[in-house]
């Protein structure tokens, strides 16, 4: 839902960028934490993993280069 409401704050003001990747960061140490805690999970939440981790990677740098002074 905060993507959804803020998504133009995202890519245009840090805080919102920062929270943006701190919450998906909090979410992929979650999905680690389960895979340690539970073993290994299904495929569906491996490809999850991945596509989450591309995802912070991708919008960090993003947000990191418009952020960036000149």
């Amino acid at each position: 839902m905060f993507v959804l409401l803020h998504r133009r704050q995202i890519f245009s003001q840090a805080f919102y960028a920062r929270l943006f990747l701190l919450a998906m960061g909090a979410g992929i140490a979650a999905r680690i934490v389960g895979l340690v805690a539970d073993g290994s999970p299904s495929r569906a939440m491996y490809f999850f993993l991945a596509y989450e981790l591309v995802g912070i990677a991708l919008i960090g740098a993003a947000t990191r280069a418009a952020f960036r002074p000149a």
